[in-house]
């Protein structure tokens, strides 16, 4: 089956998502802006790449144990380490990130291209940080 997201801005692919899946582009992401600005980024960028994905898919669900399935892998900084599923043993450090079944795609290509593309969501999703408030006087 053919990819029908034709488009490689993550907005775009995300409204394109929606009409093909017959979501309300307008009302499915929910309102939370009573949370700081890199929490709605989160949450907005985790719902924006689940839509994306069920686009891709053409909103087929795998049977488990019936079809190979293809998970996307990202290299989120410039290191040659990456930053998912890097995790060194016996010391204090490690890294590891979590695909959900609902980012599998059924084709190698179809995977590759949600991995390649829409790098915004991807960042906000795994690296996302609260901003670091700087110390005052008295915390010091």
């Amino acid at each position: 089956m053919k990819n029908p997201i034709t488009t490689t801005d993550s907005q775009e692919a995300f409204l394109q998502a929606c009409q093909l899946r017959g979501y309300n582009a307008a009302t499915i992401l929910p309102d939370v802006s009573v949370l700081p600005e890199w929490m709605m980024r989160y949450i907005h960028s985790s719902i924006k790449r689940l839509v994306i994905a069920e686009g891709i898919n053409n909103g087929r669900q795998r049977r488990p144990g019936e079809e190979t399935v293809y998970f996307p892998v990202w290299n989120l900084t410039d290191n040659s380490s990456g930053l998912g599923f890097s995790l060194t043993h016996y010391v204090h450090w490690g890294a590891s990130t979590f695909v959900g079944p609902r980012l599998e795609f059924f084709s190698r290509e179809d995977s590759n291209f949600f991995g390649e593309n829409f790098m915004d969501l991807h960042r906000d999703v795994v690296t996302l940080l609260p901003p670091v408030e700087a110390a005052t006087a008295a915390e010091v």
